[in-house]
């Protein structure tokens, strides 16, 4: 365990050198089931992607885009009224707890513009890739300012949503749901490997909280995936280590990743870190990078950038400048050891 990046001097700030742009691929998993009734039955993932671009004049993505990109759909192929107020209510009822917390903020945050273009046209080149879970009950855009950052400094960023095992049931929270998530990821990782702008070879996984279980175990089955990056995830916390420990694919000897844990300086008893995996479990280089300003909810743009850009106070500029060092750090990560090749 290193507790100082030997790469820090890599963090200067520095304008990303291209545009970004959005797209989402439909994707289906004809190998698997999702539901027994109408003409497709395959498992569908829909893969959020961000890429680096050419200059545009289109506009701008908002927060709606990224959201809407997750919503179900009828048989018409159209997001109906009542979606759109499912998940407006789940975004309200998720920051409903949040002292003084005002519903108009998520109209705001939903009205709010990012950083991507949808559909501008690529760059020419290919990138790495970097994909993205979410926790086992989690949207694409979880991490959406984050993925546009690294599309900006020349990687492609994708990232997929939690799907339940079948149309019919609920989203779980256990050993089978991280399963689940480990062979979307694996599926959506071979699926972007036609994408025209990604690069063949090495490429990393990223994931929050329970999420980071599943691109650990889908690290050690994959080769390709040279660097994990863990946003204050399950694998350094002690419920992350029975999962993996309890998962019949934990295969230790694969986990040669060069591995990054980004997490808060706070200590609960009712949810206890533990550092095995970066100890004793990873067998890359390995690294710990506490962030104090931050929550474990604000490891995620969601809560860091989406929300506080739409509540602005000096409470929220102290938690985007920390996301901001969450941002660089794992560009200089990536860089070091997806871009360079073990730190080279």
């Amino acid at each position: 365990m290193t507790g100082l990046l030997a790469f820090l001097p890599l963090l200067a700030t520095v304008p990303a050198p291209y545009p970004v742009g959005f797209e989402v691929r439909h994707a289906v998993d004809h190998s698997r089931t999702f539901q027994d009734q109408g003409p497709h039955r395959g498992r569908p993932i829909a893969i959020s992607i961000w890429y680096p671009a050419r200059a545009a004049s289109a506009r701008p993505v908002t927060f709606r885009d990224y959201v809407e990109a997750n919503l179900r759909r009828n048989e018409h192929g159209i997001i109906t009224s009542e979606e759109r107020d499912r998940v407006r209510r789940q975004l309200t009822d998720a920051f409903a707890s949040l002292p003084g917390f005002d519903p108009a903020v998520v109209d705001r945050m939903l009205a709010s513009r990012n950083g991507a273009t949808h559909g501008a046209p690529r760059r020419s080149g290919r990138f790495p890739l970097v994909l993205f879970g979410t926790a086992l009950t989690g949207p694409a855009y979880l991490h959406a300012s984050l993925c546009e950052f690294l599309a900006g400094h020349g990687y492609v960023a994708a990232a997929i949503p939690s799907i339940p095992a079948r149309a019919d049931q609920e989203l779980g929270i256990n050993g089978k749901a991280v399963m689940l998530q480990a062979e979307d990821l694996r599926f959506a990782f071979q699926e972007l490997q036609s994408h025209p702008s990604v690069a063949p070879g090495k490429a990393a996984l990223a994931a929050w909280s329970v999420g980071g279980v599943a691109t650990a175990l889908l690290a050690m089955r994959n080769s390709n995936i040279a660097a994990l990056v863990s946003l204050d995830a399950a694998t350094g916390y002690q419920y992350g280590r029975d999962l993996l420990a309890d998962s019949p694919h934990f295969e230790a000897e694969g986990a040669r990743a060069a591995y990054l844990h980004l997490t808060d300086s706070m200590q609960s008893a009712r949810v206890p870190k533990n550092f095995d995996y970066l100890e004793k479990v990873a067998r890359g280089p390995a690294y710990l990078v506490e962030i104090p300003a931050l929550n474990h909810a604000q490891f995620t743009s969601l809560w860091a950038v989406a929300l506080e850009t739409a509540r602005p106070s000096a409470a929220s500029s102290a938690v985007r400048a920390a996301y901001d060092q969450v941002c660089r750090v794992t560009l200089a990560f990536l860089d070091a050891f997806v871009k360079n090749g073990w730190g080279g």
